[in-house]
């Protein structure tokens, strides 16, 4: 794998400084796609990019391939986001769907805001992207006006909250707790939402969540059944319970 990297990588800058390409429509979304992976090559990712528009295909194509776990240089991302809102392009003129594109733009704001979230570069609380300063949040918000159904954008917009805070999103303003609960209105098998809204309950708490009600232990429970490895979930289940106290998962009983 490092090897073709290296490769693409190479066949990139070739391209790149005008030397003719005879590659296929999916191996030149490869090359691109690599070489705008690494910040130092985005000069000929943007170059590529103009061959790409011979095949009718877009900066989508380079974000579609990958899922919304990869981790992008910020300044590369920012310069996707910018090209994907500037008024030279036009989704109109795609081949792919309106809700592919969606999807790619949310998956570029989300990232932006994972990346800024987890900076370890002291006093660093926002980015410039496309002309405005944005936070975290702001970030997530742009995201969801992208993809509104995409539970790990609520789930992670309720994660940067403190505890008790509000947000506003398409003019509705939620709390944290209802954050989390849209985040599995979207999702009911994202173990992650329901971790966090047991997380927001005090002892004895509960919280309802499309129509069932459900103690922390029982929301600790829900995140196991969606996902037996979570070892946070195993813990914290544990800890919400009383001395002698037992809670049932996935149909097995444990004190």
């Amino acid at each position: 794998a490092c090897k073709r990297e290296h490769e693409e990588l190479l066949l990139g800058e070739q391209l790149a400084a005008g030397s003719e390409s005879t590659l296929t429509q999916q191996q030149l979304v490869g090359v691109t796609w690599t070489c705008l992976r690494h910040s130092k090559y985005a000069a000929a990712a943007e170059a590529l990019n103009s061959l790409l528009a011979t095949f009718d295909i877009t900066w989508f194509n380079l974000t579609a391939q990958e899922s919304a776990d990869v981790d992008f240089d910020a300044d590369v991302m920012s310069a996707v986001v910018t090209h994907l809102n500037s008024a030279a392009f036009d989704p109109a003129v795609l081949r792919q769907t309106t809700t592919q594109f969606a999807r790619s733009k949310a998956m570029l704001w989300g990232q932006l805001a994972k990346k800024l979230w987890h900076s370890d570069e002291p006093g660093v609380t926002d980015f410039d992207v496309a002309g405005q300063t944005l936070n975290v949040q702001q970030l997530l918000v742009r995201a969801l006006d992208c993809e509104p159904a995409w539970s790990v954008l609520w789930n992670n917009l309720a994660f940067t909250l403190p505890a008790g805070g509000r947000y506003t999103v398409s003019g509705t303003t939620y709390t944290q707790q209802e954050l989390y609960a849209k985040a599995l209105e979207c999702d009911a098998t994202y173990s992650k939402a329901w971790y966090g809204l047991a997380g927001t309950l005090p002892a004895g708490g509960s919280y309802t969540v499309s129509g069932t009600t459900y103690t922390r232990k029982e929301l600790y429970a829900k995140a196991l059944e969606c996902d037996a490895t979570y070892s946070y979930a195993w813990n914290n289940l544990a800890a919400a319970l009383p001395t002698g106290g037992s809670c049932t998962v996935s149909g097995t009983t444990y004190t």
